[in-house]
């Protein structure tokens, strides 16, 4: 929607809003994802599984 209010030649500080809301909504998105992942995929897991997981969590926090 962002391209086609561009397109329409929409005011620049509509743009920039609409911009920061997406923005806004996808740095939530991954909050949410990340902190669902660790709870579900990492919590509780055995000793056998501590190592791997780690790396998990070492590698997603690459997107923090």
């Amino acid at each position: 929607s962002i391209a086609t209010m561009i397109e329409e030649g929409r005011s620049c500080l509509e743009v920039a809003q609409q911009m920061a809301a997406a923005a806004s909504a996808l740095a939530s998105a991954k909050d949410s994802f990340i902190r669902d992942h660790i709870d579900h995929c990492l919590n509780g897991t055995g000793t056998s599984g501590v190592r791997s997981q780690l790396t998990e969590l070492k590698a997603i926090t690459k997107f923090l």
